[in-house]
Order: C-alpha cells, then structure tokens, then sequence
C-alpha cells in the first residue's frame, strides 16, 4: 500500500502537548473558589482504591463523573473535581496480602522492623497486626507515588483535573480511629435495638 505524499500523520504525542499546553493556558481545568456558587458545579464521588495498578475498571467506573465535569465546563460552569485515593480498608489489605504473600495474624507478636520480601511464594507468612499495618501504609506509599508519577505525566485521561487535587491518604491514626469508634457506635446502637 502506498501512502500519499501529501498526507498528513497525526502525532499523538504531539497533539496531547500542544492541547495540554492550550488547556494549562486557558485555566481550563482550575476550580475559582470565590465564585458564586450557582455557577459552580461540584463533583463528589467515592475515591480509587490503591489496590494496584490503574486498571479498565478504573476507566469504567470514572467515565461518566468525567463526561459530566467536561460538558459542564464547555457550559460555563466552575467545576470542581477533586481526586484522591482511597487508601484503606479491604482493597487495601488484599493488596498487601497478595504483594507479600501474609497474612494478619493478632496472636503472632510484633518483630520490629520485620519486611517480608515481595512476590514470596509457598505459603502465607502470619504477621502481627502492627506488622500487617506497617506493609500497609509502607505498600500504600509506593503505590500513591506510581499514582501521582502516572497522573502527573499524563498517562490517564482524567491526568490534567487530577494533578490539581491535593493528595491526602485516609489511612491514617486519626482516620482508624474515626473508623473505629464509629464501628463501636453502630454496633452499641445495634445491640441496644
């Protein structure tokens, strides 16, 4: 097959600098807070877990959040969409169970500065819970760094309105214990039923 010419290749890489180049210009993906509030538009859903590598269900499930914030923002509208991820909970246990090969258990004591290597094969290794939380939010970290290198560099769609979001994980002391005794309550209040 011959090609023509005068045809004209387009350059991906090319195209996406010089848009994002425009857009960075343009303002168009800052949130103006001092706005009034009936021309903003505010985006809340629920955070990506950190629980591996983006994925097509990342792309799935945040489609539709990001149509809305781009026909909203050709429609005049201050839009703001923060970003973040949700760095606690189950799917974050999962990944460090599968990363490390552990499991948590409470009645194995605690070994200072214990790191189990990645990718172990054969069984499970029992670690403390101390232990298990550790892997967590050392596992987290990494993880939120390859998140923020990926976003920053432009590699995900969403990239632009979320290198604009301050980054913040929720698995944190004061968060486990918001958890906890919100966990306490509801089974109080259960219990009391």
């Amino acid at each position: 097959m011959s090609e023509d010419k005068d045809t004209i290749r387009f350059d991906p890489a090319e195209a996406e600098a010089r848009w994002r180049g425009r857009w960075e210009a343009w303002g168009l993906h800052r949130w103006d807070p001092t706005r009034p509030r009936q021309e903003s538009f505010v985006i809340d859903s629920p955070p990506l877990t950190v629980s591996g590598s983006l994925h097509v269900g990342h792309v799935f499930s945040y489609t539709h959040q990001d149509l809305l914030a781009r026909f909203k923002r050709m429609r005049g509208f201050n839009v703001f969409y923060p970003m973040g991820w949700d760095d606690n909970g189950l799917p974050t246990e999962r990944r460090v169970q599968n990363y490390f090969n552990v499991r948590c258990d409470s009645t194995v004591p605690y070994r200072p500065g214990h790191r189990p290597a990645p990718g172990r094969q054969g069984l499970p290794e029992l670690v403390s819970r101390l232990n298990f939380i550790e892997l967590c939010e050392e596992l987290t970290a990494q993880d939120e760094v390859v998140f923020k290198d990926l976003f920053s560099r432009g590699k995900d769609v969403r990239s632009i309105a979320m290198r604009r979001t301050r980054f913040c994980g929720n698995d944190t002391p004061v968060a486990r214990s918001t958890s906890r005794s919100s966990r306490r309550a509801s089974v109080i209040s259960a219990s009391e039923r």
